[in-house]
């Protein structure tokens, strides 16, 4: 039987004397009408590595039920069409979000449509392929760095 070890010594520690502020802000942009698990996990997976700060993003329709899952998380509307799935203008939005945070998580539960490729396409990443466990290729990213001030 295979045995995990967790390398608890690569994780910085919170300061006693810090706040939320120093201890990492991650940006989850996703979520469309019946998508929301996939953002709302991903948020909650940010906390339990710690994130001081998560600001999670997604259409109009999505935010209840953020709201609802992921209390903790601070949240955000994303521009979006009349069927509630995020749009390219929602970029700009995200850009600005992301210029403040060190971590951005784009696409969980986003959709396959024009104008959701297009916003992904605006998004500061590098593509990666893998394969979901349906065995559907999705177009996955992942954060490049992102400049500290």
């Amino acid at each position: 039987m295979a045995r995990t070890t967790l390398r608890t010594d690569a994780v910085p520690r919170r300061s006693p004397e810090g706040n939320k502020y120093e201890s990492g802000h991650v940006v989850v942009a996703g979520g469309s009408p019946g998508m929301t698990g996939a953002p709302c996990l991903t948020a909650l997976a940010a906390f339990r590595a710690d994130a001081g700060y998560v600001t999670l993003a997604g259409p109009e329709p999505a935010l209840a039920v953020f709201e609802s899952r992921v209390l903790e998380a601070v949240k955000r509307p994303l521009a979006a069409d009349s069927d509630g799935l995020i749009v390219e203008d929602a970029a700009a939005t995200v850009l600005d979000l992301a210029a403040k945070a060190g971590a951005l998580a784009v696409g969980p539960g986003l959709g396959r449509t024009d104008g959701t490729k297009a916003f992904v396409g605006h998004a500061p990443l590098a593509p990666v392929q893998v394969s979901t466990a349906s065995q559907m290729p999705v177009d996955v990213r992942h954060v490049v760095p992102m400049p500290t001030s």
